[in-house]
């Protein structure tokens, strides 16, 4: 390397070059230091808001170097991080403003959930940090009253708004370089009219798009909320940490955490984990059984690591792939110093959340999974697992045979690009119910009506009786899918009526919410389709399928060579709380990768038994008048067009 030119070094009396020294000052490029380093020197940490008050330091939130170090070395435009209740996002967020009024100022924008919390940030946090620093102090006159709420505030050489996410005017049309998003998972979904509180605040960094930072930081409330949906589009980061006993290194879990159990292999009483040396966290490799102060010195070595890489035996990460500028990251209590949180304490919340779960309330779960995890609560209202599917397996029954308490059977149809799924159900007393045959029929491209044939004489078929294999009983009406290929389907369904063949076309319809069914009609009143409750047929479905224990009413049989695939199928989905104007409601989400054809055809089966009166089954229909696998019908409902 050749040595820098002599006329390069401190500034002098003499002007060399035509310049003095105040010019030479402003031209040569000054060295600025990083995030953490300020903080060292600068950030005061006041007695009334922090229990380890004064200068601040590193070393009780060690995982907050990297990310800091991001935020100051121009790689990074967006952090998202998911942290536990205490776990110093906040001091982030007043670092990252002291920072850039003293090193790198520019407009800075701070969202808080409400008009109150704002209040109280500005009260508690930032006035108390200006108070304790000379330099920032400086910055605002030396009077802390000349802070605003939702409107501008005037520090020296740069300008701070605080404002709050319900209000669309603090979030209104001013140019900012620094967003800070505070417990985001708290905002609204959307501003008045307009879109989200955090589109809404990223919309003003448009001026400043190639300088521009966000910051969000929020404790997770749950899956689908604004929050969690920012979180996902960042790059994810795991946070890896080298085991004392055999220097191997993962990433530091919950899941790793070991609980001492009763002799019935039950979780102990949360006082008696309390009471220590009940709970540990233990290393995935060796199985060592780490001390706090062991977790703690493991937290101290540890690193950010994009989710999919790993770290070697040697220390060097693997699979790690181009560094992206917007990168999510979650903190959980396990991370925290052991004066603010212990395993003994995290495993007394957690036994006390599996108490009040089993006796009904979830909330304590949720809470520890929000605020101690750093994670998403999913609202489940309903789960579909395949493991209780198995249970309903019926040795007894056999695909294709009608056992002897099925007294009418259904078909449902659910139409694809060139085949379509079919199920068979037989009904019995009091909505028992038994799956007599699933199955895909190849027909080639299903917008041809040619095509249909093989449907059709599916339609004409029928099952023999367990108890009289010479009898076949013959489907009381077969319900199918229209709103794929609709006019294809709709002339399929009119030709196989002509021929005396029972079935009905059926859509899913958001607009029947009151009711089950609702025939749709012309304006010769002649019917066209069905329009369904999706959402309460699945619910009777899940009913049958997951809700009931015991053969009975209610409950549905699956045949003894079910396979897994069908199994697949009917787990597909899964019921949510949402929410929804200002309510709760269950809709079904589909799980990721997983197909739901024969669960849509046994909506379409279990929706031909309402329409011809499942609910008023007559058990016994020998010694009535109604000859045997028809339906009592209270009411009459047309069929035909």
């Amino acid at each position: 390397m050749t040595n820098p030119p002599a006329d390069i070094g401190p500034p002098s009396s003499a002007p060399p070059l035509g310049l003095f020294a105040s010019e030479r000052e402003i031209l040569v490029p000054r060295e600025r230091p990083d995030m953490v380093t300020w903080a060292q020197e600068h950030y005061i940490l006041p007695r009334e808001t922090a229990q380890v008050h004064g200068r601040w330091s590193p070393d009780y939130v060690p995982f907050w170097i990297e990310p800091m170090r991001w935020w100051s070395s121009g790689l990074l435009t967006q952090l998202n991080a998911a942290a536990c209740t205490q776990a110093g996002k906040t001091e982030f967020a007043n670092i990252a403003l002291g920072y850039a009024a003293t090193v790198d100022p520019g407009p800075f924008l701070i969202v808080l959930p409400t008009e109150d919390v704002a209040k109280k940030r500005l009260a508690t946090r930032i006035r108390p940090m200006f108070r304790t620093n000379p330099v920032l102090l400086a910055k605002i006159g030396g009077d802390l009253t000349n802070f605003n709420i939702g409107k501008e505030t005037i520090l020296d050489d740069m300008i701070l708004y605080v404002a709050w996410a319900n209000s669309a005017v603090t979030l209104s049309d001013i140019p900012v370089r620094y967003l800070i998003c505070d417990e985001a998972a708290k905002y609204p979904a959307a501003v008045g009219a307009d879109t989200d509180p955090i589109s809404l605040g990223k919309r003003r960094q448009r001026t400043f798009s190639l300088k521009a930072k966000t910051f969000v930081p929020s404790s997770p409330i749950l899956e689908d909320d604004l929050f969690w949906q920012t979180w996902r589009t960042g790059d994810p980061y795991d946070y890896w940490v080298p085991c004392p006993a055999c220097s191997r290194w993962h990433a530091l879990a919950w899941e790793h955490v070991t609980l001492a159990k009763d002799d019935r292999g039950k979780l102990l009483k949360p006082a008696d984990y309390a009471a220590g040396d009940r709970a540990w966290y233990t290393c995935p490799h060796c199985q060592g059984r780490w001390s706090e102060y062991e977790r703690w010195e493991a937290v101290t070595q540890g690193r950010w690591v994009q989710a999919g890489a790993s770290i070697d035996a040697a220390g060097v990460v693997q699979g790690a792939r181009r560094l992206s500028p917007n990168r999510s990251i979650r903190i959980w209590a396990g991370m925290l110093h052991p004066i603010f949180q212990t395993i003994d304490d995290l495993a007394a919340e957690w036994a006390a959340a599996q108490l009040a779960k089993h006796g009904g309330n979830v909330k304590p779960l949720q809470d520890f999974i929000n605020n101690q995890l750093g994670g998403p609560w999913k609202e489940t209202a309903r789960e579909t697992k395949v493991d209780r599917l198995r249970r309903r397996i019926d040795a007894k029954s056999v695909t294709g045979v009608v056992p002897g308490g099925a007294l009418f059977v259904t078909r449902g149809i659910d139409v694809q690009l060139d085949h379509v799924y079919v199920i068979d159900v037989g009904w019995g007393d009091l909505s028992e119910a038994w799956v007599l045959f699933y199955g895909r029929i190849d027909t080639g491209d299903t917008e041809r009506l040619s095509n249909w044939g093989p449907v059709e004489q599916y339609l004409k078929s029928g099952w023999p009786l367990a108890a009289d294999p010479a009898t076949r009983r013959h489907p009381a009406l077969a319900s199918i899918d229209c709103a794929f290929n609709t006019e294809t389907v709709t002339a399929f369904v009119r030709q196989c009526q002509r021929q005396g063949i029972p079935i009905v076309p059926a859509r899913g319809s958001e607009h029947v919410k009151s009711g089950i069914t609702r025939p749709f009609r012309d304006a010769s009143r002649k019917i066209l389709r069905y329009d369904m409750n999706v959402d309460y047929f699945k619910g009777i479905l899940w009913s049958m399928l997951y809700g009931e224990v015991e053969p009975g009413p209610g409950y549905m049989h699956l045949p003894g060579d079910t396979t897994d695939e069908l199994l697949q199928h009917l787990s597909s989905e899964e019921a949510r709380e949402i929410p929804y104007k200002g309510r709760r409601r269950v809709i079904w989400v589909k799980k990721s990768g997983q197909p739901n054809h024969w669960l849509d055809g046994l909506v379409h089966a279990r929706h031909a038994a309402e329409i011809i009166g499942v609910r008023w089954l007559d058990p016994t229909p020998r010694q009535t008048s109604q000859p045997a696998g028809t339906a009592i019908k209270r009411r009459p409902m047309r069929t035909k067009y």
